[in-house]
């Protein structure tokens, strides 16, 4: 027993020291390749009014329960890095609507569960290749260079929910709500400090794998995605240097406007023999006032194959935003800024149409959204919002059973006619 204890007692030194090294080695790792943590929740309490469910057996839509719902609406955990001057990298995860209720007004994938699954969410390296800003080449999983709210962080909204023109841009672009796809991006900037002046361009090339094999292939036919943008910004700009993300909010720190061009295109493959999404986004920033948004024209080509191989079918829609707020600067340093946003998604009107578009998975009928609200911004990253939603939509054709867009569907719950919502909500981000 002594022996064994003169043992501890000698190595227990050794060890301690071991480890002191260890935490310093790691640490001095960590201060040298600039590794810093991600991590934001998103905490929502909201209350549903007019919801309907359609009932197969009774052939008609039947209310549902107003009700309550307490929900993790967005979660995301991981880190970022710069290990060397040119070189960045990302890897987050996600972990989204932990306790949603599926029949709540609130836009979202169905309930994840009382045991929560975490996926990934962004996975991407950035290497600067020239000495300036004009060559970044960005590589990994990671959502294409096209839309404004779809590269814009719920944390830098403007508004309880994010606008959801994003989610139809990234469905018809990639075929998932997330929006990410494996994917290499060029992508620099021009900057003219004495003209207010930055041009930034981006050239992607992606490839989705949603259209068949139940989302595993791009199919027996297939062709990659090809996804651009440049983008102006005039006045003071986004940022000095090359960067893919916007925000609503500058909190007057900055007086000036930008306005991009961006757009997708896939040729061939088994669900379609072309598609294509374009569009022009904005953004305008001066003193108190903000005013932000973005209109797509989403557009798909294909074949009748179940009647006639050679007979060509289309289906064109189209989805827009606008967000306004203004900044009321308080005197303990804090920010209320009341907004308001508008939201709409229109394709498909008639029942052949509509027919087409079922086709090749694209969306009918119309989808409108008109939310307004009140944001306490403790700081850019601590924020508490009171909001209001009304939903609407029109069906595409005689039937509203089959009428695809956000406001008839939800998933796990089938066809639905979604209500509408006031809600109270806390970001907390790193």
């Amino acid at each position: 027993m002594r022996t064994q204890l003169l043992v501890i007692l000698f190595i227990l030194p050794f060890a301690l020291f071991a480890q002191e090294t260890e935490q310093r080695r790691l640490s001095e790792k960590l201060e040298t390749y600039k590794i810093k943590p991600v991590a934001m929740m998103q905490l929502w309490s909201t209350y549903t009014l007019g919801a309907e469910v359609y009932n197969q057996g009774e052939g008609r839509y039947e209310p549902v329960d107003d009700r309550f719902n307490s929900e993790m609406h967005r979660s995301r955990i991981g880190f970022k890095g710069q290990p060397y001057e040119n070189f960045k990298f990302a890897l987050v995860g996600a972990y989204d609507f932990v306790g949603r209720d599926v029949l709540a007004g609130t836009v979202g994938g169905a309930n994840n569960g009382g045991n929560p699954f975490i996926r990934l969410w962004v996975a991407k390296v950035e290497w600067q290749i020239s000495k300036n800003d004009a060559f970044n080449l960005t590589t990994g999983y990671f959502a294409p260079v096209v839309g404004r709210e779809s590269n814009t962080a719920p944390t830098r909204v403007t508004s309880m929910e994010k606008a959801w023109s994003q989610n139809y841009l990234r469905r018809h672009m990639v075929g998932s709500g997330p929006g990410r796809a494996p994917g290499v991006n060029l992508g620099g900037v021009i900057f003219n400090q004495e003209n207010k002046f930055k041009l930034q361009y981006d050239v992607g090339i992606h490839s989705p794998q949603f259209v068949s094999y139940n989302g595993n292939s791009g199919g027996n036919t297939t062709s990659p995605m090809f996804a651009g943008k440049i983008t102006f910004d005039i006045g003071e700009p986004r940022g000095k240097g090359y960067s893919t993300g916007y925000k609503s909010n500058y909190f007057g720190k900055r007086n000036g406007a930008t306005i991009a061009f961006s757009g997708a295109m896939q040729g061939e493959t088994d669900l379609y023999t072309e598609n294509m999404a374009y569009g022009v986004e904005y953004g305008f920033h001066y003193d108190i006032f903000n005013l932000d948004g973005e209109y797509h024209v989403l557009n798909r080509k294909g074949t009748d194959v179940f009647s006639d191989p050679e007979q060509a079918i289309d289906s064109n829609g189209a989805v827009w935003f606008s967000r306004a707020s203004v900044n009321c600067n308080l005197k303990n340093g804090h920010v209320l800024v009341p907004y308001i946003m508008a939201v709409q998604f229109a394709g498909a009107k008639t029942q052949e149409e509509k027919a087409n578009a079922n086709l090749m998975r694209a969306f009918s009928g119309t989808d409108d959204e008109l939310s307004f609200g009140l944001e306490y911004n403790f700081n850019m990253d601590f924020k508490l919002t009171l909001n209001y939603t009304r939903r609407a939509g029109v069906s595409a054709g005689d039937d509203e059973v089959g009428t695809f867009n956000n406001f008839y569907q939800q998933g796990g719950g089938g066809d639905f006619k979604r209500g509408d919502w006031v809600g109270v909500g806390l970001v907390v981000g790193l």
